[in-house]
């Protein structure tokens, strides 16, 4: 009589049936991700202090808890090589300013695992950026916590709430003026308010190429939201709106990082190109109507769906190829069939 064996929970895999040794598909991306994040962090913690490593931490720990339970709460098959309850962890730490209280930190991170990731789907299967969902949460539930900052260099308290004086972005003191009273070398290395992961425009360059080159993210989506943005600011406010719209804003880190899952991205460069234009249009539309400080999260999540919808049409586009194709081909004997028939009468 053989003894029911209990199945261990070591691996985190997306079917049960998969090979527990075996990683995923996307681990590579994941890792390169996992490095430009961890890059950025630990400048972040450069600049703030620890309480920024603080806020890493917990954002990481706490989305890493909440993955693992809901996978054991859902009787989903554990793997070791799934790092992207980590990557969300890391994304939503370094679009929140060092100053945020853990409590609302804490929060976006709850959001973005038990509601916005897997209720919806796990990883490969989301709707849109789980990150971004998360932020967004906590922006609107939180705005002041959320979109008041500390100016870099500040040796910031450990306490929930900072006694620090706390200031507007960047972004929206730019928005209100015609210049600002920033320099290019400062704009360059992040020496302005705002999210403590996202204000390194030298950085946030570096990375992007980073991530397009080693194929982690589409070069072609994000080169094509890169040309409209810039085309468009320059258009209408000339170089000074180029260089706000692209420091602040969190547009360079929100292009690279929020809208790199392969799985919400069509397949075909056609395809990526088209869905490249709608998210940049929608970027600006939020930008232009909403005066939203980092309409980028938001336009990340308002995209997704027409990610799915540009892959669905390409797909029903190729089908319809095919079946010409083959029909075609069937209809070419038919007539050589009926053609000869003829002749032989």
């Amino acid at each position: 009589m053989s003894k029911k064996q209990t199945p261990m929970l070591t691996t985190f895999v997306r079917e049960d049936t998969s090979p527990r040794d075996r990683r995923p598909d996307d681990f590579g991306a994941m890792v390169n991700m996992l490095l430009v994040l961890s890059v950025t962090a630990a400048v972040s913690v450069y600049y703030y202090g620890l309480r920024a490593l603080i806020c890493v931490l917990l954002c990481v720990g706490i989305c890493w808890g909440l993955d693992v339970f809901c996978l054991i709460l859902k009787k989903k098959t554990l793997h070791i090589h799934d790092i992207s309850p980590i990557i969300t962890g890391l994304t939503i730490a370094l679009m929140l300013p060092a100053s945020v209280p853990y409590t609302v930190a804490a929060s976006a991170c709850v959001f973005a695992i038990c509601v916005a990731k897997h209720p919806l789907g796990c990883h490969r299967n989301e709707i849109f950026n789980c990150a971004a969902a998360g932020y967004i949460f906590a922006e609107l539930c939180f705005p002041s916590a959320v979109l008041s900052y500390p100016k870099p260099m500040t040796e910031l308290a450990f306490d929930n709430i900072v006694p620090q004086t706390l200031y507007p972005s960047f972004t929206y003191a730019a928005s209100q003026a015609t210049s600002v009273s920033i320099s290019d070398i400062e704009l360059l290395i992040g020496n302005f308010t705002g999210p403590m992961g996202c204000t390194f425009t030298v950085l946030a360059a570096v990375c992007a190429l980073y991530l397009v080159f080693s194929r982690t993210i589409s070069g072609t989506v994000f080169f094509t939201q890169f040309a409209v943005i810039v085309g468009w600011n320059m258009a209408f406010g000339g170089v000074f709106r180029v260089k706000y719209a692209l420091a602040g804003g969190m547009v360079l880190f929100g292009l690279s990082v929020l809208f790199a899952e392969s799985s919400l991205l069509p397949k075909t460069i056609p395809e990526r190109f088209l869905f490249g234009l709608v998210s940049a249009a929608l970027l600006i539309f939020a930008d232009e109507l909403s005066r939203l400080e980092n309409p980028v999260v938001y336009a990340a999540v308002l995209s997704a769906p027409f990610a799915r919808l540009t892959g669905k049409f390409g797909e029903l586009v190729r089908r319809r190829k095919r079946v010409k194709k083959i029909f075609g081909k069937y209809a070419s004997d038919i007539n050589e069939t009926i053609r000869m028939t003829g002749d032989e009468r």
